[in-house]
């Protein structure tokens, strides 16, 4: 099974995908701040060379902005996709 493939079930399967070794750091480290901060919502969290996007939903706009904040601090992110839906 080649790496996409993987990637694409691990995507399909944990609703988290990373695909090299600092995005996986990525979307640990952007896991743990969303849960340290007690961000309400179902947030799935996936980095591709720094760029993350998040998926899910929260229950308001301001939380939705909060989790773009939160994890656009998180070392190595160098861009947020915010696709959480309220």
């Amino acid at each position: 099974m080649n790496k996409l493939a993987v990637c694409g079930a691990l995507a399909l399967t944990l609703g988290v995908v990373a695909c090299t070794e600092s995005d996986r750091d990525i979307v640990a480290d952007a896991k743990e701040a969303i849960m340290d901060e007690q961000v309400a919502g179902s947030i799935h969290v996936v980095s591709n060379d720094g760029v993350v996007t998040l998926s899910g939903t929260v229950p308001d706009g301001a939380t939705k902005e909060r989790a773009e904040e939160i994890v656009g601090d998180v070392d190595g992110v160098e861009r947020v996709i915010n696709d959480l839906r309220t």
